[in-house]
């Protein structure tokens, strides 16, 4: 299967964090040639999953490790457990995609050279 060409239009439920991730990384995904027609789904999953986890990060900042309970006894706040499963998938789609320097050992992703006739004659 060919790499895609252009980037397919954002999912309308794709925002803020995910949002960005999801057009930084994938014009940089694109430009290497890694993206095809069957990663579509993947891609939006690996989005959605970083959106969820920095909003989980987001909220345990604003609001500590701890929180109080309902009946006012501290527990541990409910955004680590969000956190943590936003963050066990993301981590588990960015092997697909070659996104962290351990994936990427032993695989050359360069940019596709495209050959404008200069070449042979400046190299």
């Amino acid at each position: 299967m060919k790499p895609i060409k252009r980037l397919w239009p954002m999912p309308k439920n794709l925002e803020g964090y995910g949002a960005d991730f999801y057009k930084r990384v994938g014009r940089q995904l694109i430009s290497v040639g890694t993206l095809t027609e069957l990663d579509r789904e993947s891609f939006i999953s690996l989005c959605g999953a970083f959106h969820l986890m920095q909003k989980s990060l987001d909220s345990v900042n604003e609001s500590g490790l701890n929180v109080k309970g309902s009946s006012d006894d501290i527990k541990k706040n409910p955004a680590l457990t969000t956190y943590k499963n936003a963050s066990d998938i993301f981590h588990r789609l960015t092997k697909r995609f070659y996104l962290t320097p351990g994936d990427r050992k032993g695989v050359d992703l360069k940019k596709p050279v495209e050959d404008n006739g200069k070449g042979t004659y400046f190299k």
